[in-house]
């Protein structure tokens, strides 16, 4: 269950640092870091995992950092101290992603998914309680159809950690 509970905090506070990082800085600029955390997945891989990351991943994982360094075109001017909260939000979905490979040693994917969706439901009804406004039939049909596209997609993912190494596999997790 200490795995369930890492996966679901890391993944809540890692989305949270995201949508924190979107008001402060340009979209654009946030993507270009939040995709970044496939790459921090695979650099944790090596110690928390054991998986051997060989040249080909690590030539990737530099084209994805000189990309995202393009992409933000850094100068002494141009920082932002708001840029550490996406890189910050990278990491724990980085971080995430070694949870869900451990997950998966162990557990079916019909099992995680259930445990970490309860999970977070609880997390974000007590984050929204104080501010709560009753969805219009219209946005339940839509929320109901998003979840069921998430769900989806979070099977097909967590079926494709189960199957192969976390530093393979994470390019293609699209955060939240």
């Amino acid at each position: 269950m200490k795995l369930h509970v890492g996966r679901t905090v890391l993944g809540w506070a890692g989305v949270t640092l995201m949508f924190a990082a979107a008001a402060f800085t340009p979209l654009s600029e946030a993507r270009a870091i939040i995709f970044l955390n496939p790459v921090f997945a695979m650099m944790l891989a090596i110690p928390l995992l054991g998986e051997k990351v060989g040249p080909v991943r690590w030539m990737a994982a530099l084209i994805a950092m000189l990309g995202a360094l393009i992409l933000l075109r850094p100068t002494a001017t141009s920082f932002q101290p708001a840029a550490f909260l996406t890189l910050s939000a990278a990491i724990f979905l980085g971080a995430e992603l070694i949870f869900i490979r451990r997950l998966t040693g162990g557990e079916a994917p019909l099992q995680i998914l259930p445990i970490n969706n309860l999970l977070g439901t609880l997390n974000s009804t007590l984050a929204v309680a104080f501010v709560w406004r009753a969805p219009s039939l219209l946005q339940w049909m839509a929320l109901v159809l998003i979840g069921g596209l998430m769900a989806a997609a979070q099977l097909c993912f967590v079926n494709a950690m189960a199957r192969d190494d976390a530093g393979f596999a994470s390019p293609f997790y699209m955060p939240r």
